[in-house]
């Protein structure tokens, strides 16, 4: 693992990348560029072992960095199992607020990370979502959370599936309790190849093949069962978190003279 510095971040960023050393430049520039205190914003970077230019690419990066990046060595596997590659890097990561993102991804807006700091001191059981100038807001594909959620339910990602609709699993929970935010104004833009078919390589021509099952999966009755679930488990964290608070704050008088 490489460590760009040792000062403790308010936010993360998790990226998983094989193959796509322009794009991970231009995802990681992006990020600092934009954002109004990137010394407050850390980068975990989950990277094969034996992708050497990815590495290398990484590495230049971290040394040049003013946000902490970090690089965690993935074994590489035929099944780019992104889910599971997103709990590992979680796992390498200690900041409070964290996001899931791609190396599709350009952050366009300025000052974004103090926003996203802002709606996590109102609330931390939300998960915030920008533009991607692709879903327009029905999906949340790449967004923010809070690790305390996460810590209490056990897992980052739901290793149920590979890649596809491990966002839609947390969009559909968040949205049970009404706990969604959607930002247009925060840009992230997704190049996805659906729009730029140009963009298109042989990481997602493989990923692909996944997307079947992973579909299958998701409309088993086993899975909306477990949805149904988690959806109230949450609930009940968002119910135990407002109660905490109020619980504080009834704790906490203003000082009396004596």
């Amino acid at each position: 693992m490489v460590v760009s510095s040792d000062k403790t971040c308010r936010m993360v960023v998790l990226v998983a990348t094989r193959n796509r050393v322009e794009s991970l430049r231009r995802l990681v520039r992006s990020v600092e560029s934009t954002a109004a205190e990137p010394g407050g914003v850390g980068m975990v970077l989950g990277i094969d072992r034996d992708d050497q230019e990815s590495m290398r690419t990484a590495q230049d990066l971290a040394r040049s960095a003013t946000s902490r990046i970090r690089i965690v060595p993935l074994e590489p596997s035929g099944e780019f199992n992104l889910a599971r590659m997103s709990n590992t890097l979680y796992a390498a990561s200690e900041e409070p607020i964290v996001g899931c993102f791609g190396d599709d991804v350009v952050f366009r807006t300025q000052g974004w990370d103090l926003a996203v700091w802002q709606e996590f001191q109102e609330d931390q059981s939300v998960l915030l979502f920008g533009d991607d100038l692709l879903q327009k807001g029905r999906l949340a594909t790449h967004f923010f959370t809070h690790r305390r959620v996460h810590d209490a339910f056990g897992y980052y990602m739901n290793e149920k599936f590979r890649r596809i609709y491990i966002d839609t699993w947390w969009d559909q929970i968040y949205r049970s309790q009404k706990k969604i935010r959607y930002r247009p104004d925060l840009v992230f833009e997704h190049l996805h190849p659906s729009l730029n078919p140009e963009r298109e390589d042989e990481l997602f021509r493989k990923n692909a093949r996944w997307e079947a099952a992973d579909q299958q999966t998701w409309e088993s009755e086993e899975n909306q069962r477990d949805l149904r679930r988690a959806s109230g488990r949450f609930r009940w964290l968002v119910w135990k978190t407002k109660w905490r608070k109020i619980i504080r704050a009834a704790g906490s008088p203003a000082k009396k003279d004596h």
